[in-house]
């Protein structure tokens, strides 16, 4: 039967087990720099103007709905061209 990691280390030797602590906690600040590299270049192209626009833009579009406003008026265009076209009535 196969043991989790957490009984994994403990039956492991004193001398492993500092081992992959040590392993562990390298990854942990590995990590930790990456994303705050991450961040930093983030925050770099978020302030160039024109993609900060588009950022707002997009987060404006969202907030009030923009797909559901432009799903209603695509229906409602197309309703009425099928209208026109049965009645074959030129616009």
């Amino acid at each position: 039967m196969l043991k989790n990691n957490f009984e994994q280390m403990i039956a492991m030797q004193p001398k492993e087990r500092k081992k992959v602590k040590n392993t562990l906690s390298k990854s942990l600040v590995s990590g930790k720099k990456g994303l705050t590299y991450s961040k930093k270049w983030v925050d770099v192209i978020c302030n160039i103007p024109l993609i900060a626009h588009l950022i707002r833009a997009a987060e404006r579009f969202n907030d009030r709905m923009g797909n559901q406003f432009g799903g209603a008026i695509a229906k409602r265009l197309n309703f009425d061209y099928t209208i026109l076209s049965a009645n074959k009535i030129s616009v």
